[in-house]
């Protein structure tokens, strides 16, 4: 798999759980991929440091209304309604 094809996976799964109101962090999303890879034998999981540099690429790059709330641990989206821009 394409490591931008690997990253752009990981970047829908981890909105995917943001919108699911489970707030997120870079700890329990990476996690979360391990689980994933080991139960559907995909191959997404990689290092929190990756995570948050893809967190950092959701709110910098994407413009994602991502924000973190420290009272639940984990990332939200201010404009709960937000999807991915057309590529």
């Amino acid at each position: 798999m394409k490591s931008w094809s690997k990253q752009l996976k990981r970047l829908v799964r981890f909105i995917v759980e943001v919108k699911s109101g489970s707030y997120p962090n870079a700890s329990t999303f990476c996690q979360k991929l391990e689980h994933i890879d080991t139960l559907q034998n995909t191959n997404l999981s990689c290092s929190v440091k990756t995570i948050k540099r893809d967190i950092d690429y959701l709110k910098n790059q994407m413009n994602a209304p991502l924000e973190y709330d420290p009272a639940e641990h984990g990332y939200y989206l201010y404009i709960p309604d937000w999807t991915f821009p057309e590529l």
